[in-house]
């Protein structure tokens, strides 16, 4: 789905930019190596393959084009450069400085190194080199030309920083004794007090078998409490060494005194002492080699990261790009390392080639809302902008106390969170919200059935139930017959915990929100209004999956006259319709087009015929695409 759509079907404007300019723009995908410094040379990758039928990216002025209009390369590097400038400029600098680095301690990385390496890691997930490269670029838009520049780097900060690593081996044995070593299986309640842990200790002392009821009861930890105090196996050097020692020293079925452990209070039940597996030496000695290659690599990542550090800190960097003065001295240059420029042109071709696809995406989104605007003799207006701000702030809670929107708060609170400014933000989330509201009009209609069934949703009555839920008719019948024959809500639950699919009712031994009316499982709700306190249903089959209920009771209704709250639920509905209205209306934008994406060597025809359409007369159309 397109960003467009994703945004404006949510109940606001956009919360954070993260899921707003990104989703407008596009995800940045990559694999990245070591410290995340990517696109560094390999000469002889700079062309395009020989026989690759699309246009040179390198060249081509015009990027896109949507309906006859054209989006061109200079436009697409100033929308890729407002908003992954920063990221593209460190990565130029970074990939500069290691360059250099790598020249004065004459290290020579070849073609074949970045063959081997490439293939080596393809290995790693049972591919050969060209499916491991033709995955990356399907699934990831990485294409071979910079997989090759990430391993050159990979290959190269490894060089450079390997040169300062040692493993210490006594870290090796720590670390090979918590994963092959002895474990202690245990129950564990963990409070923020320490009265009431030793309250709760002497309980459980007073009649261990209670403790699984005792960690359910008191255990500030909810994900262990809902299974009874069961954790993990506690193992060897993975935490807190007072801790682990009290564990081990433990009998089955003994109980701890009070642990403090990072400022909670642990009562814990030995449940049983698990042996270390018995290796052969081969064995051992393949795990301690995997232990001493995985602490190499961590190491590694630290002192690639260090090195990079330190070398800026050594090096004369002038930020041109975002140094408004300067960039007016130095028009054309980005930056300064070391007196070497980077230009806004390396800086421009830097962005297109790691985000150009994505960024374009939202720029022809763009351009479908500017045409279909045009054509109706539509405009946005500040107005309309400003209102659209102020609405989201409502949404997000940044409200005055007079109840008036917040505004300057809410877009601080954009800034800071996201690292973003108002323009981008205005730019990719406020201006398409707006737009396409535009484009609906107020085609937008709430019938009272609309009012009277959001009214019972919200307001109405519910269902307090226990759910099992199964993919298999078969083992659902097996179940269902299991706590018909005990329906108590305790053995209920334990089923639940043992047999369902759905994560919240298996945690929870079965309980899961009460069920509303209108929720858009019809099914569900009709089984679940029509039971009785402590029946439970039969197999209810709801999509792929089959459900057994069990009712505890139905709550009782808070508002009761829908007149109380019929505004409210006006403006509900509305919001809700009109975003379902404007995501409707973007898809039918989106596949009515005739988009040529040049940079991605794709063209969309229209999926419906256009009036007064001439396909013929577009410009940039390839026929054989």
């Amino acid at each position: 789905m397109s960003f467009v759509c994703q945004h404006v079907t949510q109940s606001a404007c956009g919360a954070r930019l993260g899921r707003i300019a990104r989703r407008w723009a596009g995800a940045f995908l990559a694999v990245v190596c070591l410290t995340g410094v990517v696109s560094v040379p390999v000469q002889a990758q700079t062309q395009p393959s020989v026989g690759d039928p699309r246009p040179n990216a390198d060249t081509i002025s015009v990027v896109a084009v949507v309906n006859g209009e054209s989006i061109n390369r200079e436009q697409l590097a100033q929308e890729c450069r407002a908003r992954y400038g920063v990221d593209a400029l460190r990565a130029l600098v970074a990939r500069l400085l290691i360059f250099n680095e790598n020249q004065r301690l004459g290290i020579v990385i070849t073609e074949a190194d970045v063959d081997n390496h490439i293939g080596q890691t393809a290995q790693q997930f049972g591919l050969t080199a060209t499916q491991y490269a033709k995955m990356l670029e399907e699934e990831r838009g990485i294409p071979t030309e910079r997989l090759r520049q990430m391993t050159w780097m990979d290959i190269s900060l490894t060089q450079i920083a390997s040169r300062d690593i040692q493993v210490d081996e006594q870290e090796v044995a720590n670390r090979v004794e918590s994963l092959v070593g002895p474990r202690v299986q245990v129950r564990m309640i963990s409070m923020l007090d320490r009265r009431q842990a030793e309250e709760v200790l002497q309980l459980a002392r007073a009649n261990p078998d209670d403790f699984g009821r005792l960690a359910k009861e008191y255990s500030a930890d909810r994900i262990s409490a809902a299974s009874l105090g069961a954790v993990a196996p506690i193992r060897r050097h993975l935490g807190n060494p007072e801790f682990e020692d009290a564990v081990f020293l433990l009998k089955e079925g003994e109980i701890s005194e009070v642990i403090e452990v990072a400022n909670q209070f642990v009562v814990v039940q030995c449940v049983k002492h698990l042996p270390g597996h018995d290796l052969t030496p081969a064995q051992l000695q393949q795990v301690e080699a995997g232990v001493r290659g995985e602490l190499m690599q961590d190491q590694m990542q630290l002192a690639s990261k260090t090195l990079l550090e330190s070398l800026e800190a050594r090096a004369e960097i002038v930020n041109v790009f975002n140094t408004p003065d300067l960039a007016q001295q130095m028009p054309g240059v980005a930056a300064l390392v070391n007196g070497e420029r980077i230009t806004m042109r390396d800086l421009s071709e830097e962005c297109i080639s790691r985000f150009g696809e994505e960024v374009l995406q939202g720029e022809v989104h763009r351009m479908l809302l500017l045409q279909a605007l045009k054509q109706r003799n539509l405009s946005v207006t500040e107005a309309d902008l400003q209102a659209e701000i102020e609405r989201a702030a409502i949404a997000e809670r940044f409200v005055r106390a007079d109840g008036t929107a917040d505004v300057d708060g809410w877009l601080a609170d954009v800034m800071e969170t996201e690292g973003a400014t108002v323009d981008l933000y205005v730019r990719d989330a406020v201006w398409p919200s707006c737009a396409l509201k535009k484009l609906v009009g107020e085609s937008i209609s709430i019938s009272e059935e609309d009012i009277q069934k959001a009214f019972e949703a919200n307001y109405g009555p519910r269902v307090e139930v226990l759910a099992i839920v199964m993919q298999d008719q078969r083992t659902a019948q097996r179940v269902w017959a299991k706590v018909t024959e005990n329906p108590t809500d305790e053995f209920f639950g334990q089923v639940a915990s043992e047999y369902s699919e759905e994560p919240v009712s298996r945690a929870n031994f079965g309980a899961v929100p009460p069920i509303a009316q209108h929720g858009g499982r019809p099914e569900l709700e009709t089984v679940a209004f029509s039971l009785q306190p402590g029946e439970i249903s039969g197999l209810t089959n709801v999509g792929s999956s089959w459900v057994i209920l069990k009712c505890l009771g139905h709550t009782e209704p808070v508002v009761r006259d829908v007149a109380d709250v019929r505004e409210q639920l006006i403006e509900f509905l509305h919001e809700q319709k009109l975003r379902v209205a404007m995501g409707r209306e973007f898809e039918r934008l989106y596949s009515s087009a005739w988009i040529d994406n040049f940079l991605a060597g794709t063209t969309q025809t229209p999926s419906t015929p256009q009036v007064g359409r001439n396909p013929e007369n577009l410009p940039f159309r390839s026929q054989n695409r």
